[in-house]
């Protein structure tokens, strides 16, 4: 199974499948690319400003809110020596205050106002900010915004006090192995290259660097020359044009060097070695990281895109299965970054005890592997099928927006420029065998670097900024040697040919605009409702397969969590070949026994659903497959002490408010003990008492869905109504929990309850919401520093509504979280209630803005009927929604307010305690 591929090409074109194949060499594509269909409405135009910053605009009547993104070409690559962090510290900075906004809270309070959101990330050669808004909060945000750019105040005493806030992003990260293995990734870059520069920085690195460097810094590099934008809104292009000018075209154009990065990334003397590292986390992994010649130039036939995935497919005879089959390895994942300088493809298999104890023929399997796709060569056939299948993605795309598309549009704007854009990011345009074979042949030991993460050896040496211990094992002549002779005993051999790859794209007259029950008995109750919106041969199903037994006790629950594990890796094979069609599955354990979900392109979207259910009846289970998933799980449960402080009190506290959902770390012995026996016979209860509850949306027949579901057409004992019971009253006496981790931070959240679920308390919710959110953030992160993670939004669960708080810190207790907390909530109070009229109609006016906008994917639609049928049992709750909200006058808030902020004991609160 593949990774989410870090290339900008399949982050935006999101296509999901893995060395396809067909049956034949070549197949022609049931599409024209030069003719879109009238439902895709967007619109696109490249310009330059004067000042040569290059734009993206975006014109699309049905998004739901404006976006915009900038993005900078430089990252920490830049930091001066000395000063690791430069760039993300800058990043920082600019969110505080600027010359014609000096308020550091002034760009947040009003993206927030306006019902948006907005962020920004650092990378080794890029910094990208991003944000989204109602459409009529956008003007007066891209002025905020563009201030960035044109004059920062970077003011003296935010300086050193954000120096804190990128320290405790550091000490969130410090005890997560992904961060610890990026960093010790970097023991074999060469001194000299940039990519060895630690870009996080840290108390330490950042200590010497004063306003005057900031500016230095950024009136260097935050040259518009090396700016690329992205504006997306409902707006003409001509006025979307007219905004860029207004507000853009003053960033200074100080006509910054394009970056340059020399591809000679590795020390030329390494020897080829294996580095062990401890983990944090319990866990056995291997991973193969080659680094290769820059790939950008290969976008027209993305052959690099091919060749990873053929790597990572699931395929019996590819790399996974077999790893697998030989009781190596309960999962393998592969990806490509793509960079200017370099192109990462990186291989992670998570080791089974017997797959570490022999990782070296581990080792020897993955280069078998790639000596056999030398041996067979270029495949043609999946080159065909990427071609037709990104053509149909391209001619039938799914909606897409908000402010990480904006990001990932100006990102795209950085690499190919604005002419032919998407053609470029998205379509295969021509076949190169050349480009696959010069990019193979570089797959050698010489241009690898091996980790293997393990706890089972002494190390010898420590990483100097995660501490992460590890030791290096040269290997020996013989082995390398070894390497790259195909093992004669795995029978290798491409993917098959797709039996689900869309042929029919031709939209049905849909006779069903409203929901209508297909069926409706006690065992199985089925919702269609054709598409009258989208206009694109999408489709979705989900629902869910119940099963009483999971809500029995926590044994029964982990037997489902085990059960549900063992079935997706025995599906493996066959969800993969589902994505290569463009069909995305998603499933598994639910407290009332699976949940399930297929979206993508409508042809063969109800044989999906049918097979899916026919597979459930056809497995039948692996012993060994059975051990490897259970000592995975095992390991998980484990490792859950070891997940952010934040996370825990978030799954803590969902299992506090779900009775049938007890907090899985806990019950440790309870899955050890659980038997290969107990699995099959679990199965066969499960198939044959499980009821159904589903929806499908989109360019469907009712009478195809029904079909789907044929195989569960007979009476069960299972009917729903003990899943009324899963979710406690929240209301009622305070409660809280303290529990211990081994994460370096504390940790507290809690919700304080406003009542039952309904319209009336959820749009209270949502203005309470926007009218604390920003504030809360503002005072006790950036002015408390109290942690990294501080946020307020609103808590909803089938019965219950309320507000939850949720702070992570390095550097306070629980305790004191929690109580700076209800100080504030009380200092608050003589604001809210103060709250100016104008405003309270502008926040509500934004809050309607968003409820009111047409939905636009299958899937939101699907998920929109699927939660008022079966969750909140109330067909047209989001109009009954906005009504309360639109009721909601602001006296009416302000008394509600005022009984919710008095009513401190109706809440419910977790503690998390770090690792003494």
């Amino acid at each position: 199974m593949k990774l989410r591929l870090l290339t900008l090409f399949l982050i935006t074109a999101n296509l999901g499948f893995s060395g396809i194949t067909l049956a034949s060499d070549t197949y022609k594509s049931p599409v024209d690319i030069n003719k879109k269909p009238d439902a895709v409405k967007r619109q696109f135009k490249a310009i330059t400003l004067d000042n040569k910053l290059e734009v993206m605009l975006i014109s699309d009547p049905d998004v739901k809110q404006s976006a915009a993104a900038l993005n900078v070409n430089v990252g920490f690559g830049e930091d001066p020596k000395g000063q690791e962090g430069m760039a993300h510290f800058l990043e920082h900075m600019l969110f505080l205050g600027t010359k014609k906004y000096p308020d550091e809270g002034e760009y947040s309070r009003f993206i927030n106002s306006h019902q948006g959101s907005n962020n920004a990330y650092t990378t080794f050669d890029n910094t990208n900010y991003f944000l989204n808004v109602n459409h009529n909060g956008f003007e007066g945000a891209l002025d905020r915004f563009s201030q960035f750019f044109t004059a920062p105040l970077f003011t003296p005493k935010f300086v050193d006090r954000e120096k804190n806030a990128v320290n405790n992003e550091f000490e969130k990260n410090r005890q997560n192995d992904g961060w610890r293995l990026y960093e010790l990734a970097k023991k074999d870059i060469r001194s000299s290259h940039a990519a060895k520069k630690f870009g996080t920085g840290n108390t330490k690195t950042l200590s010497s660097i004063t306003r005057k460097d900031l500016m230095a810094w950024h009136k260097k590099y935050y040259s518009a020359n090396a700016m690329t934008m992205a504006l997306v809104s409902p707006l003409k292009l001509n006025q979307l044009e007219a905004l860029a000018k207004k507000y853009f075209t003053a960033i200074p154009n100080t006509k910054a060097k394009a970056l340059d990065y020399s591809s000679n990334v590795l020390y030329t003397t390494r020897k080829p070695s294996v580095v062990h590292v401890q983990p944090v986390k319990d866990h056995k992994k291997l991973t193969v990281n080659f680094y290769l010649p820059p790939q950008t130039k290969n976008y027209r036939n993305k052959s690099y895109h091919i060749l990873s995935d053929l790597l990572a497919a699931e395929h019996k005879g590819g790399l996974s299965h077999t790893v697998k089959s030989k009781g190596w390895a309960s999962a393998l994942y592969g990806g490509g970054s793509s960079h200017p300088h370099q192109y990462e493809l990186s291989i992670n298999i998570s080791l089974t005890d017997k797959g570490s104890k022999e990782y070296k023929k581990v080792i020897q399997e993955i280069f078998s592997y790639i000596d056999f796709i030398k041996e067979k060569g270029f495949p043609k056939r999946a080159y065909y099928e990427f071609k037709a299948l990104a053509e149909i993605y391209y001619v039938y795309p799914k909606f897409q927006e908000g402010g990480s598309y904006a990001a990932q549009m100006a990102s795209m704007l950085q690499i190919y420029g604005g002419k032919d854009l998407l053609k470029k990011a998205y379509l295969f345009s021509e076949m190169s065998e050349k480009a696959f074979t010069d990019l193979l042949a570089d797959l050698t030991i010489k241009n690898a670097q091996i980790i293997h993460s393990h706890k089972n050896f002494k190390p010898t040496k420590t990483e100097a900024i995660y501490g992460a211990k590890y030791k290096e094992e040269i290997l020996d002549s013989s082995f390398v040697n070894s390497l790259g002779k195909k093992n004669k005993a795995s029978k290798y051999q491409y993917p098959k040919a797709n039996p689900y790859i869309p042929e029919d794209l031709k939209l049905i007259k849909g006779s069903n605009k409203k929901p209508l029950a297909i069926s409706n008995s006690s065992h199985m109750k089925l919702w269609f409702q054709s598409d009258s919106t989208i206009g694109l041969p999408r489709a979705n199903y989900q629902g869910r397969l119940i099963y009483e037994q999971p809500s029995k006790s926590p044994r029964d629950y982990v037997l489902n969590q085990i059960y549900n594990k063992v079935l997706s890796a025995e599906l493996a094979e066959w969800q993969e070949q589902l994505g290569q069609a463009g069909i995305i599955l998603h499933a598994g354990a639910h407290y009332s026994g699976m949940y399930f979900s297929l979206d993508g392109f409508s042809d063969k979207l109800p044989a999906a659903m049918a097979d899916f259910l026919a597979n459930l009846k056809s497995i039948k289970f692996k012993k060994q497959l059975f051990k490897d998933q259970k000592a995975a799980y095992l390991k998980d449960l484990q490792n859950i002490a070891f997940n952010s402080a934040y996370q825990q009190a978030m799954a803590k506290l969902k299992a506090e408010m779900n009775q049938y959902s007890p907090y899985v770390a806990n019950h440790f012995k309870e899955a050890k003990s659980i038997t290969f026996k107990e699995i099959q016979v679990y199965h066969k209860k499960f198939l044959a008492n499980a009821a159904v509850q589903a929806v499908a949306y989109g360019n469907l027949k009712p009478e195809d869905v029904k079909a789907s579901f044929k195989s569960l057409n007979r009476k069960t004992k299972s009917n729903g109504k003990f899943i009324d019971k899963a979710y406690l009253e929240g209301k009622k006496a305070p409660k809280s929990v303290t529990m211990g981790t081994k994460d370096n931070n504390d940790a507290w959240t809690s919700v304080r309850f406003i009542g039952e679920r309904g319209p009336r308390n959820e749009a209270f919710a949502s203005i309470l919401s926007t009218v604390l959110s920003d504030k809360y953030f503002n005072d006790l992160r950036t002015h408390q520093q109290l942690g990294y993670v501080v946020a307020t939004f609103p808590y909803r669960d089938p019965k219950n509504v309320g507000m939850q708080f949720l702070i992570q810190s390095s550097s306070f207790a629980p305790k004191e979280l929690s109580k700076r907390t209800s100080t504030w909530l009380k200092n608050e109070q003589k604001r809210v209630m103060n709250l100016p009229d104008d405003e309270y109609k502008k926040i509500k006016s934004g809050i309607l803005e968003r409820l009111k906008k047409p939905l636009k994917t299958s899937d939101s639609f699907a998920s929109r009927l699927y939660q008022e049928t079966f969750i909140l049992k109330k067909s047209g709750y989001r109009k009954e929604l906005i009504k309360a909200v639109e009721s909601m006058s602001a006296q009416k808030f302000k008394k509600i307010f005022k009984s919710f902020n008095n009513a401190e004991g109706q809440s419910i609160a977790v503690y998390v305690n770090k690792a003494s």
